[in-house]
């Protein structure tokens, strides 16, 4: 449920006042220190959760192992019917919400999320051919930046700011987070993939930067938002939109 007050910041599209609502003016600072930094020129953003890491695979293989499993899924199936751990009805119990919420602050468990196949290479490529790569942006919270930032060094990922969820936001506004601090730093940072729909719920109706909406298909009834079914698929449109 969103309170009035957020509402009506909601309604008048002013990403700045929402930040600053629900984290603080001094957070907002840091992202337009972040802009300055990155204004050279119009640069790529990439999410990390379930676009370059298998981290809901890795929910759901330590929690079928730990907790019940009624339906009898396989951790495919659970990520097909559920794409989330935390969507799952029957995982919503106290006992089980402390344990992602543990796993959520560990360092070791986000080192040890594997990577989605060829999305190093693909991403390495783009960086060096076309694009830099100059942020990562990612609902994981702030206590896993140190684990976080060796994972993309691990898998060889451009180094690039690293932006996370500020520890004291409320959870069940991360899209909304996401999508005030893209509106923000546009137009510096005009490209981003995402797997996660909700994004494109929050964005302003006149954000003009583009979204690769990365395993997915449908048709999002924006321009600037793109189906993707995978890297693959991300890198033909960047060569497309580089060589026309």
């Amino acid at each position: 449920m969103v309170n009035e007050n957020l509402q009506k910041l909601i309604d008048s599209n002013d990403s700045v006042w929402i930040l600053e609502f629900l984290v603080s003016k001094e957070y907002v600072n840091s992202i337009l220190e972040i802009k300055t930094n990155i204004s050279r020129s119009k640069w790529f953003a990439l999410d990390i959760d379930e676009t370059l890491s298998a981290t809901n695979y890795s929910y759901f293989d330590l929690i079928l192992e730990k907790f019940w499993n009624p339906e009898n899924l396989s951790v495919d199936g659970m990520v097909k019917k559920y794409h989330m751990a935390t969507n799952v009805p029957y995982y919503k119990n106290p006992e089980i919400e402390s344990w992602f919420n543990e796993k959520r602050n560990c360092n070791d468990f986000q080192f040890n999320i594997p990577l989605i196949e060829n999305a190093d290479k693909i991403y390495q490529e783009i960086h060096e051919k076309h694009i830099d790569i100059s942020l990562y942006i990612t609902a994981r919270p702030e206590t896993v930046k140190e684990s976080t930032t060796l994972w993309l060094e691990k898998h060889n990922f451009p180094k690039a700011w690293i932006i996370l969820k500020p520890s004291n936001l409320e959870f069940q506004y991360w899209n909304l987070w996401k999508a005030c601090v893209l509106d923000i730093l546009y137009p510096e940072i005009q490209w981003i993939v995402d797997d996660n729909p909700d994004l494109v719920k929050y964005l302003p109706k006149d954000y003009r930067g583009i979204v690769y909406a990365y395993s997915h298909t449908q048709d999002w009834g924006r321009d600037n938002v793109i189906s993707c079914t995978s890297h693959e698929d991300v890198k033909t449109h960047i060569w497309t939109y580089f060589n026309k």
